[in-house]
This record gives structure tokens, C-alpha cells and sequence, in this order.
């Protein structure tokens, strides 16, 4: 069964992620836009949904039920992203709650994820007036040995709360003794960290 991807303006999007829900089958699209998928036909009945995911330049798409046929492509147009937000990707795009912050007017430099949690604990929004705030930069160039770091630095300059936001490819032989020998002194990560073999 084959799958069709194009933009609004009717081009062919290549390298678009393609998979079906309720069975398990994902395909890429190449150059002309056309994605094969080897789903035998008694098994196009159980598909819950087919989903789109262009790599660029496109809002990712989603068919909830759709009428699948093996005997002909099934067409899936996705937006354009500068349909919606022109001026995009030169243009910042800001929701209402970050431009409530006033984060919209920080130097893009400092729109990081973590700057934000960063400012709203530092009390510059008076949520916590008195803390101190530490930063551990570890990403994009680090490794888990770089984390293992930034944490065990928290632990020796008594950090109550480090917010963490990381994944792993595959199993890492420093990650799963460290979070347990955090919660042994009393401090705890939030989400607890998941390998692979956990999920």
C-alpha cells in the first residue's frame, strides 16, 4: 500500500515519516513523495489511524479511521508552517504564556527551556524570592558522563531542586545506579530517568 505526501502547494515532501496506528508498519517517503508500506489487506481494518511526520517546513498530519486501499495511494497534504506563521523560521515563534513572562524579550540566546524554569524560580516573577540559581549546562555536545558530573555538583552544593530533561538512545552504564544513589541522600529527580529497557 503506498502513502502520498505533499504540501499545501501540492509538492511532494520527501523524507516524511509515514505510520500506521493499531498496526505497526513505517515507511519514508522519497524524493517523489511516496512512502510503501507492506501491510497485507486483512490487516488494513485494524489501522486506528495514519500519521505524518514531514521532517521540515511542514505541521505534521494525522487521519484518524482512514479508508485505506492497497489499490490505490492514499494522499495526505501536509501545512506549511509559514501558512500559519509568517516569517517563519526568521520570526520567534512565542506562545501567549512566554510572551506573558516577558521571556519574548529575552536575547534568543537565552530562550532555552531551562532558562525559563530558571528565571521563574530565581523570584525574577516573585515565586521564590530567595533563591539561588545554579546552571549545568550539558547538552547539545555532552555526554552522560557530563550529567553524572552536573549532577554529583548539585549534590555538593546542597541543590534542592535540578530540573532535568534528558533521553538516551540505549542503555548507558552511568545512568541507572546514579538516580538511586541520589534518592539516598535526599535528592530526587523528577521525572526519574527511564532507559529503554524500563518503557
Amino acid at each position: 500500500m503506498a502513502v502520498e505526501v505533499r504540501d499545501d502547494g501540492g509538492r511532494p515532501t520527501e523524507g516524511a515519516e509515514v505510520s500506521l496506528y493499531g498496526v505497526a508498519f513505517t515507511a519514508y517517503t522519497g524524493a517523489e513523495g511516496r512512502a510503501e508500506l507492506a501491510v497485507p489487506p486483512d490487516a488494513l481494518a485494524s489501522v486506528r489511524a495514519l500519521v505524518v511526520r514531514p521532517p521540515r517546513g511542514c505541521w505534521p498530519a494525522m487521519v484518524n479511521q482512514p479508508l485505506l486501499n492497497v489499490d490505490a495511494p492514499s494522499t495526505v497534504t501536509c501545512l506549511r508552517i509559514t501558512e500559519t506563521h509568517p516569517g517563519f523560521p526568521d520570526q520567534q515563534l512565542d506562545s501567549w504564556g512566554t510572551r506573558a513572562m516577558g521571556f519574548d524579550r529575552l536575547p534568543p540566546t537565552h530562550r532555552g527551556h531551562g532558562v525559563r524554569i530558571a528565571v521563574i524560580a530565581s523570584g525574577v516573577v516573585g515565586l521564590t524570592p530567595e533563591a539561588e540559581v545554579y546552571g549545568c549546562r550539558v547538552a547539545p555536545e555532552g555526554t552522560t558522563l557530563d550529567l553524572v558530573e552536573a549532577l554529583d555538583y548539585c549534590i555538593e552544593q546542597r541543590i534542592d531542586v535540578a530540573l532535568i530533561a534528558y533521553g538516551f538512545p540505549g542503555h548507558s552504564p552511568w545512568s541507572p545506579p546514579r538516580p538511586r544513589k541520589r534518592a539516598a541522600t535526599g535528592w530526587c529527580a523528577w521525572p526519574p530517568p527511564v532507559t529503554p529497557a524500563e518503557r
